[in-house]
């Protein structure tokens, strides 16, 4: 084989609910599999994983009910239920491989605006 030729492995033949899946995500057309598939995931979610600690640690030290950190559970719950529907929206509406999380820029908004609505509900913080 020169060095030009690409191996071409012969597509793998998937049945059931496999053969649905690859189907709908084209694994023959994009050469994949569910393995190559699973590992990118993984890698993926670890990559991703900061932000389910990050994030709730800067939310919970700008909104809390009585003392600064009370939120960090439910938003650590919170967090993983909009990157959890977020990417499956991503990759069953738009067929696209991508992780999406929360990002930083969003959550400095967050806390902007309800500081500014604190701020307006409670003329005292700002004498």
């Amino acid at each position: 084989m020169s060095k030009t030729e690409v191996e071409v492995r012969p597509p793998y033949v998937y049945r059931g609910w496999q053969a649905k899946l690859a189907n709908y995500f084209k694994f023959n057309f994009y050469r994949t599999n569910f393995r190559t598939e699973i590992l990118a995931g993984v890698t993926t979610f670890m990559t991703m994983g900061y932000i389910l600690v990050v994030n709730p640690i800067i939310l919970s030290n700008a909104i809390f009910l009585e003392k600064s950190g009370d939120l960090f559970s439910q938003l650590v719950v919170a967090t993983a239920i909009a990157s959890a529907i977020s990417t499956f929206c991503m990759a069953v509406f738009a067929n696209y491989p991508f992780g999406l999380a929360p990002g930083k820029l969003i959550k400095f908004l967050e806390v902007l605006g309800s500081l500014l609505v604190y701020s307006l509900l409670d003329s005292s913080l700002w004498q």
